[in-house]
């Protein structure tokens, strides 16, 4: 089964996927992605608009989402169609039933995964390990974030990604080690409930039937 026919796509990601931004054959790697089309999220792999139109559903998928991207791991980025007017983003982990209402709206999302990008074990000071990525290479990414989105954020959310370029690495102490990060996770936490708070804001909810 495919998704309803009186779905209508967000206005943002129908000019993503006319860009080409969301067209994985339009990746060429990591050290040219100012100059390539497809659009680099920190766990976000995009479907395009074709392949969520034609997207089959498994058995155990509840029909009140619309799945638009995944994670590396499986699980699945949606949005909800019981509030079709907001049409807010779920996340829908592939080994649960319980997902979490992520943000209100896809452009809010999309800020979300850059605030918390800044905030994890992604980054290396000096020498790092295979997954990790240059505060040089991550700052690129933000510029590059801030160019494309420009138009869709709000004022402050572009004003935190320009403060978020100049902001140097410092070592977040956890647990018995720690990592570089540009912002800390409870800085990040903070930065998400003010700037995308909502009535739903990381609530659960149940994404698989229960027939």
């Amino acid at each position: 089964m495919t998704i309803l026919n009186d779905f209508q796509f967000p206005e943002i990601f129908l000019e993503m996927n006319e860009q080409g931004w969301l067209d994985s054959r339009n990746f060429i790697n990591f050290k040219n992605f100012e100059s390539q089309k497809y659009l680099w999220l920190y766990d976000m792999e995009w479907l395009t608009c074709e392949k969520i139109l034609h997207y089959q559903y498994e058995e155990y998928e509840s029909r009140s989402i619309v799945p638009f991207a995944i994670t590396g791991g499986g699980d699945k980025w949606a949005w909800y169609l019981e509030f079709k007017q907001k049409l807010p983003v779920v996340y829908c982990p592939h080994d649960d039933d319980e997902g979490l209402f992520y943000a209100e709206n896809i452009e809010a999302a999309i800020f979300r995964q850059i605030l918390e990008f800044v905030s994890q074990n992604n980054f290396f000071h000096e020498v790092g390990q295979s997954w990790e990525m240059s505060i040089f290479d991550a700052k690129r990414h933000l510029k590059n974030w801030r160019t494309r989105f420009k138009k869709w954020f709000k004022k402050e959310w572009n004003d935190e990604l320009d403060k978020l370029i100049t902001l140097d690495l410092k070592y977040y102490s956890h647990n018995s080690g720690g990592y570089y990060v540009l912002i800390t996770p409870e800085e990040a936490k903070e930065k998400i409930e003010r700037y995308l708070n909502f009535n739903l804001l990381n609530k659960s909810f149940i994404w698989t039937n229960q027939d």
